[in-house]
């Protein structure tokens, strides 16, 4: 039976209260060289939209016809599109966007799923069955089928998209808080708060939700993920973010269509900073289930 360093070491730590307990996951994090892999990758794509406006000395939004499909040079790192825009200025000005994006769609889904879970699980009987009944009717349909669905009722607009996706994730936070809550609202720091005349909302508040927080968060970090992938995805088939307005996968749409006449460029940077966001943002959330749960941990 294999151990790993950080399990021998883990009894050492603090493992009393709710600061200590974050203090102990933050220590198992750090010890997660894949973990802090992805929070590097994380932080260079947030400082690379914050800084883009600063560092690059051209406008995402407007082009040259002289410069139109340059190769990767001195002068353009990334080259330029079709219309003389610089890519480099326009793959930052997406970052933003869809960062911005992802951070919207997954602070919602994380707000409204963690009060249906905590309500769900705290209060079962007939509430529980009527909330799930709903939640595992929005769970047949595949996520992004189901935002493709949505988004393509409401129109092409940044605010479609973030309702779409919202709706499409927020399940599957109802699902994990639900779980946890079921499996804390027994316990003896429970029972004792309610007999000592607690109300439910301050139980629930005080005493439940800080033991949920870590799973939440957890599932919050493959939500940001998944929101750059399904965000891009959308605009890439034409019905989310509309051209010309700078986004990831607007721009790999519109250098898809250039490959075959040799301009690789157009299309490759946006696509790469999409997977790079998204592998940083897996390779987080795998750190952070270790946090949640050290067994895993080989």
């Amino acid at each position: 039976m294999g151990t790993s360093s950080e399990a021998v070491l883990a009894p050492a730590l603090p493992t009393g209260g709710f600061r200590e307990r974050w203090r102990r996951s933050w220590w198992v994090l750090s010890r997660s060289r894949l973990s802090l892999v992805g929070l590097g990758l994380v932080l260079f794509v947030v400082l690379f939209g914050l800084l883009g406006p600063l560092l690059i000395p051209y406008d995402p939004e407007t082009g040259s016809a002289a410069d139109r499909e340059l190769a990767p040079s001195f002068s353009h790192w990334f080259g330029t599109d079709t219309f003389g825009f610089d890519i480099m200025a326009r793959t930052a000005a997406a970052a933003r966007l869809d960062l911005f994006i992802a951070f919207v769609v997954t602070g919602l889904a994380l707000i409204i799923g963690s009060v249906i879970g905590l309500v769900s699980g705290y209060a079962g009987g007939r509430v529980d069955e009527v909330l799930m009944r709903v939640v595992d009717t929005v769970l047949a349909f595949p996520a992004f089928i189901l935002a493709l669905g949505i988004a393509a009722a409401l129109g092409n607009s940044l605010r479609s998209v973030i309702i779409a996706l919202t709706v499409a994730y927020t399940p599957f936070f109802v699902r994990v808080v639900r779980s946890e809550t079921l499996a804390r609202r027994g316990q003896d720091f429970v029972l004792a708060a309610r007999c000592s005349g607690a109300s439910g909302p301050r139980i629930l508040g005080m005493h439940i939700l800080p033991n949920v927080a870590t799973a939440a968060l957890v599932q919050a970090t493959l939500t940001l993920g998944w929101a750059i992938l399904d965000t891009a995805a959308l605009s890439f088939i034409g019905i989310g973010v509309k051209p010309p307005t700078a986004e990831w996968g607007v721009m790999v749409s519109e250098g898809a269509k250039l490959i075959v006449t040799g301009e690789w460029w157009v299309s490759l940077f946006p696509g790469l900073f999409i997977a790079i966001t998204v592998l940083g943002f897996n390779l987080l959330g795998d750190g952070l289930r270790d946090m949640l749960d050290p067994d895993s941990r080989s």
